[in-house]
């Protein structure tokens, strides 16, 4: 039997669902020995599928379930931050468990960038897909 979600934060806080969610949580667990990926040890690839898969999972299926108590007229936003793995696999032990779920960014990330961004879909008009990719001070732009 499993137990009731608590209802989201914001949802107590502002007596509203929100109607723009961001998920932007990642957990990548260094393997001990460089070269073989099985030296990570089944608790922290556990952690990892946690963090990646299940709880954006589990933050998408709150957001819906919330959406549905707003009106229709309002834009819906799910944002869901990620990397190439979604689409193509990199070999590379390091990457094992965020794999699980464009480059390897490493610590070249650009918060703002990414804000700016995460408003632009929030706000956009017209149909983005659901892996959308983007380029700093240019906004969406389909790769391929």
């Amino acid at each position: 039997m499993g137990v009731a979600p608590r209802p989201p934060k914001v949802k107590t806080e502002f007596h509203i669902s929100p109607s723009v969610v961001v998920y932007n949580a990642a957990a990548l667990t260094n393997s001990p020995d460089k070269d073989s990926i099985f030296s990570i040890s089944v608790e922290s690839v556990a952690l990892g599928l946690n963090v990646n898969t299940i709880s954006p999972y589990v933050a998408a299926q709150q957001a819906v379930s919330g959406w549905e108590t707003l009106p229709k007229e309002i834009k819906k936003t799910f944002i869901c931050t990620g990397n190439i793995m979604k689409v193509s696999i990199v070999p590379m032990p390091l990457m094992l468990d965020l794999g699980m779920d464009g480059k390897f960014k490493g610590m070249a990330l650009d918060g703002a960038a990414h804000g700016e961004f995460y408003a632009q879909l929030a706000n956009y008009e017209e149909n983005v897909p659901w892996h959308a990719t983007f380029v700093k001070d240019k906004g969406y732009v389909q790769f391929k």
